[in-house]
């Protein structure tokens, strides 16, 4: 709770450089006026490569898992013993949790991220979901079967005809952005969550009869240690 808000105060006065999205950014103009001494990223693709480099050495941490960023992360700043401990402390953590059930992996999670124009399914392959893979819960069996060909997919796009695809043990919800208000149905007073939730569809799923729906952070959606 609150994890956003630490985020932006941490973080006051950083220079954005602008989005990836729809082929803007980042703002090379500026990076070269600040003229770092490295660059690390976990988002210059391709392309962007190269004049990234005439500003300053790029290290690309792409196509690593999170742990794999973190460990070399440290190693960059000099500090892989702080994120050794980081990671530690997350696998003890893990390890407490699944203690907690007989049998884990007994019980069906349903992952579901909100946007405001979609509704997807975040599977195995996604950052929660290895989280949820580990402590030893499973997936429903139709969303297994969806990716038996792509394991490594990390979302499934799901509409209201297929809300069986849903129908896990437990649901887990979240919005698609940090203070998104925006909803599916147009109503700007309400969460993605709680638009969600209104869908008279949304009450047949077992989940919601037995009280087993869960909201978490956005922050669900972001990969790190956080």
């Amino acid at each position: 709770p609150g994890l956003y808000a630490r985020h932006r105060a941490i973080n006051e006065g950083v220079i954005d450089f602008g989005s990836l999205e729809g082929g803007l950014g980042p703002n090379f103009e500026l990076l070269f006026q600040i003229q770092p001494d490295l660059i690390v990223t976990e988002f210059f693709v391709g392309e962007l490569i190269k004049p990234a480099e005439v500003v300053a050495p790029v290290v690309v941490l792409t196509e690593l898992s999170w742990k794999e960023v973190m460990l070399n992360s440290g190693d960059l700043i000099g500090e892989r013993e702080a994120a050794e401990q980081l990671l530690a402390d997350y696998d003890e953590r893990v390890q407490i949790l699944r203690e907690q059930f007989d049998d884990p992996a007994s019980i069906t999670i349903s992952n579901v991220r909100l946007y405001h124009n979609r509704t997807s399914i975040q599977l195995p392959a996604s950052f929660s979901g290895q989280i949820i893979s580990e402590v030893g819960f499973s997936f429903h069996a139709a969303q297994v079967a969806l990716i038996a060909d792509s394991p490594n997919q990390l979302e499934f796009d799901v509409s209201e005809e297929r809300i069986d695809l849903l129908d896990g043990d437990f649901l887990f919800l979240y919005g698609g952005f940090p203070d998104d208000t925006l909803t599916r149905l147009g109503t700007s007073n309400e969460t993605l969550v709680e638009a969600f939730q209104n869908e008279p569809i949304f009450q047949f799923l077992r989940a919601a009869e037995s009280g087993n729906v869960y909201e978490a952070d956005v922050h669900w959606a972001v990969t790190g240690i956080y």
